[in-house]
């Protein structure tokens, strides 16, 4: 492998686990740079997702370690958000994808991650208790199916969405973070099962992606 790319690589998700750990949007700088250095789209959102599995990871323990969440509730969206991924994953799967449409998606989200970070400093101010009416939390746990849908896919800022979503509910952006990394979890994990099995992964960028990203999400 070219030592550039590796090196492009490794300190650009060196600065997207950082990213990642804050906000969760690291896939913005990750995704672009895997299509840069010669990955087909397929092929690059398989590489990030896999080696997203252990930043994520690193990241979801130490939020969790700061905000318990309530292992009911947890279940229940963790749940459709398995759901979601699979769908998510077929559903791109069926689809041609081309780089420029995923350079047009990439656009597109971060204009909306960007709006979100900018103001989200208006949500979120007071942690509170995640009580929610029955018809509230049957709307979350569809907004997070939704989220998840498109988890399965592309990944990109999936977890600034969720936290979004957790904010928009009265919670703290921490406490939100702690659930937001946890489901970004649990659909990062089962997506990447699909794409290693269709031999969609290159693990040497994987691996570069995982050191750097972990070390800038630690």
């Amino acid at each position: 492998m070219d030592l550039t790319k590796s090196a492009l690589v490794f300190f650009t998700s060196l600065m997207a686990g950082f990213m990642g750990g804050q906000v969760g949007c690291g896939g913005l700088l990750n995704l672009p740079i895997l299509m840069l250095v010669g990955l087909n789209p397929l092929v690059a959102i398989g590489t990030n997702k896999f080696a997203a599995v252990f930043i994520v990871l690193i990241s979801a323990k130490t939020f969790y370690q700061k905000h318990k969440l309530p292992l009911k509730k947890f279940s229940i969206l963790a749940a459709a958000s398995l759901v979601g991924s699979i769908v998510g994953v077929f559903t791109l799967f069926s689809f041609p994808l081309d780089e420029m449409l995923l350079k047009k998606i990439t656009v597109g989200i971060l204009l909306l991650v960007s709006f979100i970070i900018f103001y989200k400093q208006n949500l979120g101010l007071h942690d509170q208790e995640l009580t929610l009416s029955r018809k509230n939390f049957g709307l979350l746990i569809f907004f997070v199916f939704l989220i998840s849908v498109y988890g399965g896919m592309f990944t990109i800022a999936m977890t600034t969405l969720f936290a979004m979503v957790f904010t928009l509910n009265k919670q703290s952006f921490a406490k939100s973070m702690s659930f937001a990394l946890a489901l970004t979890f649990v659909v990062i994990f089962s997506s990447t099962l699909f794409f290693i099995y269709y031999d969609l992964v290159n693990y040497h960028f994987a691996a570069v992606q995982a050191v750097g990203g972990t070390i800038g999400a630690g």
